[in-house]
């Protein structure tokens, strides 16, 4: 018997806050799942054995909240299979053709029994670069620094992420880039700091900040949101250490990045960074593990 499953499609949510963007932690190693224009991700969710009828199938537009009926669609394309117990399978490979307009969506399905489902994220692009050459095409930062709304979203106030997430490591001359959203222009930031995770020291990059981010505004439902965007092109000058940045806005909003480590002049006191064999591991002040 040969299985014909979807081994790795969109997934499929019971509650809208568990897609990767309500996560923020999550957004330093997420990757967009990408789609071509004529084409809607492959998929399989499921339901239990009484929600066989789904009655609404929409695509909806995460920026702008446009909601498109697919309905039809899904009808022609999505195979469901009744497994008794196990529930009902609702699975799309994918090879429907349909017309989809450049941007980010989601699928939302909803049952006969008023079950619902929510697709992760996904954004439509045209992926024939070739023959749409164009100075913007792929150049994103795929994974950047993140911002978090709160300090105790960073990495080390969450140990049991601690087990396989490894450090930012910045050039011992550049800073790392990174993209954040904002509800005010880039000018409305009265403050960006630079400040050493261990010493408590901080310096004031506002002036950097402005010089080396290219802001753009989208505004596709009237409020504006102003995306910032930092490519770490520019030389600094930083001695070796653990860092973040912190941000505070006009409106009082503050941003806090996660923590990141300058790789040059790095001393006993900032020594994350196991060289060789004959490196010690600095436990605290005084103890030391050899390593090898």
């Amino acid at each position: 018997m040969s299985y014909k499953t979807v081994e790795i499609g969109l997934p499929f949510f019971d509650d809208i806050n568990k897609q990767t963007r309500k996560k923020s932690y999550f957004n330093a190693y997420y990757k967009e799942w990408l789609c071509p224009e004529n084409r809607l991700p492959s998929f399989q969710f499921v339901t239990y054995q009484d929600d066989s009828i789904i009655d609404d199938f929409d695509l909806i537009n995460v920026d702008t909240g446009a909601t498109t009926d697919y309905k039809v669609y899904f009808n022609a394309n999505v195979d469901t299979k009744n497994r008794d117990i196990y529930g009902v399978y609702f699975s799309n490979d994918g090879s429907g053709v349909t017309t989809l307009t450049t941007g980010r969506y989601y699928l939302y399905a909803k049952s006969s029994e008023g079950r619902e489902r929510f697709s992760e994220v996904f954004v439509v692009r045209d992926l024939n670069i070739t023959a749409n050459p164009s100075a913007k095409e792929f150049r994103t930062i795929e994974i950047g620094l993140p911002f978090f709304d709160n300090i105790n979203k960073q990495m080390r106030y969450s140990p049991y992420f601690n087990s396989h997430i490894k450090d930012w490591l910045s050039a011992d001359n550049r800073f790392l880039p990174f993209q954040i959203c904002l509800d005010t222009s880039s000018s409305g930031l009265v403050s960006f700091d630079l400040i050493n995770s261990i010493t408590g020291a901080t310096t004031d990059y506002l002036t950097y900040f402005g010089a080396n981010t290219t802001q753009t505004d989208l505004d596709p439902t009237g409020t504006h949101n102003y995306y910032i965007t930092h490519l770490g092109l520019a030389d600094v000058v930083v001695s070796g250490g653990r860092y973040y940045f912190y941000a505070v806005g006009v409106n009082g909003r503050k941003w806090w990045s996660e923590e990141f480590t300058m790789c040059g002049d790095i001393t006993t006191d900032t020594d994350y960074l196991l060289i060789s064999k004959d490196d010690y591991l600095l436990i605290s002040a005084t103890d030391k593990l050899i390593i090898g």
